[in-house]
């Protein structure tokens, strides 16, 4: 792919990550104000998915944030290549990470909806990793 095109495309996908780790964000929000209400209520029942409504709540805001992160950094690497390292770094945790999330999915048998969704977050990071390691070589070569 050419320079323009990693470029147009890490813009886009950027802006695309922002916004969805701002509503992973809100969930994870969303899940620990669940969780904590529910755990008050006194129920056992109550209590144990008040813990669990938590600690999901707690995932998700560390994904939202690596996600926010992520979209940020490549944001600021399209305005300006000798800041692509963090979207590289970034870029590179998450795809780890979605491979992870895919394998887990595809080993615990969960449904078809639960691989075709790793898979696809899988499938943007992989574009994500690809578009920030095209720019690092292109600003690797400029400094030359």
């Amino acid at each position: 792919m050419t320079f323009d095109t990693c470029k147009r495309g890490l813009d886009i996908l950027g802006k695309f990550d922002c916004v969805v780790g701002a509503l992973e964000l809100i969930a994870g929000l969303i899940a620990l104000a669940a969780g904590i209400f529910l755990a008050v209520t006194g129920s056992t029942a109550a209590i144990i998915g008040g813990v669990s409504a938590f600690l999901i709540g707690i995932l998700f805001l560390f994904q939202g944030a690596i996600t926010f992160a992520e979209g940020y950094f490549s944001l600021r690497a399209v305005k300006d290549l000798t800041k692509i390292m963090p979207a590289y770094i970034f870029s590179i945790v998450a795809f780890v990470g979605s491979c992870l999330s895919m394998i887990s999915c595809i080993v615990t048998n969960q449904g078809g909806f639960a691989v075709a969704g790793a898979l696809f977050t899988c499938a943007v990071n992989a574009a994500f990793l690809y578009f920030t390691s095209t720019l690092k070589k292109e600003r690797e070569l400029i400094k030359a």
